[in-house]
């Protein structure tokens, strides 16, 4: 029923349309007549091609304006910035944003590292708002975010419709765009330093740091040397405020002063000076956590060595060569001898992780005092106690001799002699041993296993970076636990593993390297100056009746000792000979000792006269004393051979035998 009715009713629209058509076409249109033209318009269109006689409602809605003139836009623009630098004399600036650009229209605030501004004025009214045209964000995260924009375009534009609407009704409106801008940067930038603080903790430093409180917008504090902070309370005995806070760096913003940068707070508080330096990491171009925990760090260890420092200087008596510190990261470095080589001084560093103190010597670093001098530093920077600061001079001193000890092992390398710092002697309690100073060096000889050359070291008083060397000569003869001390023809069968000692006899230093036909020992800049030595007058070299130029002093490293070379050196040569003598002497034969011969060339043993043989003729002996002139025992190396011999060489002014060669003229 309905598709009929609406059929019908579609029958009679297209009915009365066709009918309307045809009146239309029958009674209208056949008096329908065409206009006349219009001549002006055809005229200026034909001609000009253009039409400028449109309605202004027409050319209003239908046609663009017509574009300005360089000269109208620079005429227009200038007035604007005048305008605009009116308005900026006349408000209210923060300090923060003073560094200001006015050009093309528009005056752009920027400020380091947060934010840029573009702001112009739509008239010359003065009570119009602002109109804020772009704004940038100049936080950056080059180290997680590899530099790209942190914040997304659709929230740029949030925040330029924020700040849009607070500079229409503000009375400060440059001070407030500053207020809620800089507030978003500051939550920013701490946004950033938490997540490259993550990183860090996920990456590589893992277990050494921590991030004891996060709060959005306000602060981050993340503590570091954790275990030397529970070190430090477990050693004082309780926790007290500062230790059980730790070391800890705090990033807040300024709750006194909002409108500042990020602030750093530091516990326990670094010293005034340090902290200015501290702030300045935290403003460079690049917004970096590392590179802030770096640098609090470094002052951090630097102030720790400097405390030591002190400590040390004065305990040990440091007059000229101090203890320094330098370095990056800072290294204190402790002379333990003067002179002292870089590679023999005792180096102290802060493990940058731990924060415990790491003492070293770069030429021995497998020195064996070294963890006990590491155990006494961290206690004594825990406690500062007094036991533990003499005990750390103790150690130190005992680093000295120890080093000491390596000095004569370096020095004697080339000799037939080998350093030990202790043997297994045996002596009664009134030897002369017991005198003598706790800390010595013993040197064997390899050709005379029955003498050792004793170097007793003593620190100088005053001054303990310097030492005094004694010299000592002890006869020991190899014996076991069991033999008797009173009578040495008793003996054991157990094996002789130790030594006992006999005669200690003192050497004099300047005798053993000064000898009859020793050379004077002068610098370049003294040839011919007075030279005094041991005590006697003054006397020049020119009139010493020397033909030949002075001896000019070799210079040696710090590390060798020629006073123990020489006096090592001598006792090697004189000792087959003085063993000789002695037997001589108690033989009965009468002899001069061991003397230098001429021209200082070596040392000679001369017999003085023969002792009665059993067996000879009375005569045949007194001819045989009357025929010898001189006897002497010397020790020789014979040429292309290493080993030494000692020739006894008979002098006579009538032979008592023939010569074994023929052409030999001489009576020897």
């Amino acid at each position: 029923m309905h598709i009929m009715n609406f059929l019908e009713k579609q029958n009679s629209l297209l009915t009365d349309t066709a009918d309307k058509l045809f009146h239309m076409t029958r009674e209208n249109l056949m008096q329908a007549r065409l206009p006349h033209f219009y001549i002006p318009a055809a005229v200026q269109t034909l001609t000009t091609g253009t039409y400028d006689r449109l309605p202004l409602s027409i050319r209003q809605r239908i046609l663009s304006s017509e574009p300005m003139t360089a000269q109208e836009k620079r005429s227009t623009l200038t007035r604007l910035e005048q305008i605009i630098r009116h308005r900026l004399v006349t408000a209210t600036l923060p300090h923060q944003m003073r560094t200001t650009k006015v050009e093309n229209g528009r005056v752009v605030f920027t400020v380091d590292r947060e934010f840029e501004a573009h702001l112009t004025v739509m008239s010359d009214n003065m009570s119009d708002a602002w109109r804020l045209l772009t704004l940038h964000i100049l936080v950056e995260d080059r180290e997680t975010g590899h530099g790209k924009q942190l914040v997304h375009p659709l929230q740029v534009i949030y925040l330029q419709q924020l700040v849009q609407s607070r500079l229409v009704d503000h009375p400060h409106p440059l001070q407030e765009l500053y207020s809620v801008m800089h507030a978003f940067c500051l939550s920013l930038q701490l946004e950033v330093l938490y997540a490259q603080t993550l990183k860090l903790l996920e990456e590589r430093l893992d277990n050494h740091i921590r991030v004891e409180e996060y709060r959005q917008g306000c602060s981050l504090s993340l503590t570091y040397w954790r275990e030397l902070s529970s070190t430090q309370g477990s050693s004082t005995g309780s926790l007290t405020s500062k230790t059980s806070l730790g070391y800890r760096l705090t990033v807040q913003i300024d709750p006194y002063g909002p409108g500042r940068p990020l602030n750093l707070v530091h516990t326990p508080a670094l010293p005034q000076k340090e902290c200015e330096v501290a702030e300045r990491a935290i403003r460079t171009e690049q917004l970096s956590m590392e590179r802030l925990l770096v640098h609090t760090i470094y002052l951090r260890t630097k102030t720790r060595l400097s405390n030591l420092k002190q400590t040390l200087d004065e305990n040990l008596s440091l007059t000229t060569d101090k203890c320094v510190v330098s370095g990056s990261p800072a290294m204190l470095q402790v002379p333990l001898l003067v002179p002292c080589l870089p590679s023999e001084q005792l180096l102290v560093t802060v493990d940058t992780h731990t924060g415990f103190l790491t003492p070293h010597v770069p030429q021995y670093p497998n020195c064996s005092l070294i963890p006990d001098i590491h155990a006494a530093l961290n206690a004594f920077a825990s406690s500062g106690a007094p036991t533990h600061s003499s005990k750390l001079t103790d150690l130190i001193s005992e680093l000295r001799y120890w080093l000491m000890c390596r000095r004569t092992e370096k020095s004697l390398q080339h000799l037939a002699a080998t350093v030990h710092e202790r043997l297994p002697l045996m002596y009664d309690s009134s030897h002369p041993l017991h005198s003598l100073a706790k800390h010595k060096v013993f040197v064997t000889f390899h050709r005379h296993p029955n003498y050792v050359l004793i170097v007793a070291v003593e620190e100088r008083s005053g001054s303990k970076c310097e030492v005094d060397l004694s010299l000592y000569l002890l006869l020991v003869k190899e014996a076991s636990i069991e033999d008797d001390p009173n009578d040495p023809s008793v003996q054991t069968a157990l094996p002789r593993s130790y030594m006992r000692a006999y005669g200690l006899m003192p050497l004099d230093t300047f005798l053993c390297s000064h000898g009859p036909h020793t050379k004077l020992d002068v610098t370049e800049s003294s040839v011919g100056a007075a030279t005094t030595i041991a005590g006697s007058s003054k006397r020049r070299l020119r009139d010493a009746g020397l033909g030949e130029p002075p001896c000019k002093r070799v210079k040696v490293p710090a590390y060798f000792l020629p006073d123990v070379v020489q006096c090592v050196a001598l006792c090697d040569q004189l000792c087959p000979l003085a063993h000789i003598n002695s037997q001589l002497v108690r033989e009965g034969v009468r002899s001069g000792g061991v003397q230098v011969e001429d021209g200082g060339v070596g040392v000679v043993v001369r017999v003085v006269g023969l002792p009665p043989t059993p067996g000879l003729p009375q005569d045949v002996q007194d001819a045989l004393s009357a025929s010898l002139l001189c006897l002497s025992v010397r020790v020789q190396v014979p040429q292309f051979r290493g080993v030494k011999c000692i020739v006894a060489e008979y002098i006579f002014s009538n032979v008592p035998f023939g010569t074994v060669k023929e052409s030999s003229s001489l009576n020897r």
